[in-house]
């Protein structure tokens, strides 16, 4: 997978799934967000070949981020599940989500997977318009989703 490099307001945005090798920019990313990880779950996440932290890199310092998975179907296809979408507020309403979203698709697809879904709630308008904009399709009248809990 190559990586996407894109130019807005004189500076320079990489899009490209993180690495082990990003680490330490990663935990750097946990305290600029809202520390919801530790180092080792990181490691143990980016271990895993179907788990993605997708990142927008600008210089060294990560300024948003999308982390899911690829899951198999028993009719042989697979699907990627986006967890969460994230950009720090300085960056939000720049066309970042944007330009993270259409660079995690064409990776996404390049593994063959046919299609990629997530959940959204109607509340947060500017992620659901950000998904209508670049041709998210959702059927709230059938989709329902279920949580369990122990």
């Amino acid at each position: 997978m190559k990586n996407k490099i894109i130019e807005l307001e004189k500076s320079m945005y990489i899009y490209r799934r993180a690495d082990k090798n990003d680490l330490e920019m990663i935990l750097r990313m946990n305290h600029d967000f809202r520390n919801f990880i530790g180092p080792d779950s990181i490691e143990d996440f980016l271990d895993k070949e179907d788990n993605w932290l997708y990142i927008c890199q600008k210089r060294d310092q990560i300024i948003g981020f999308g982390y899911g998975y690829l899951l198999d179907r028993l009719d042989g296809q697979t699907m990627f599940y986006l967890h969460e979408l994230g950009i720090l507020g300085a960056y939000q309403r720049m066309g970042i989500g944007r330009e993270l979203m259409e660079a995690l698709e064409e990776d996404v697809f390049e593994t063959g997977a046919s299609k990629i879904f997530l959940m959204a709630h109607t509340t947060n308008e500017a992620a659901c318009g950000l998904y209508d904009k670049i041709g998210g399709q959702t059927n709230q009248e059938e989709d329902v989703v279920y949580f369990f809990k122990p």
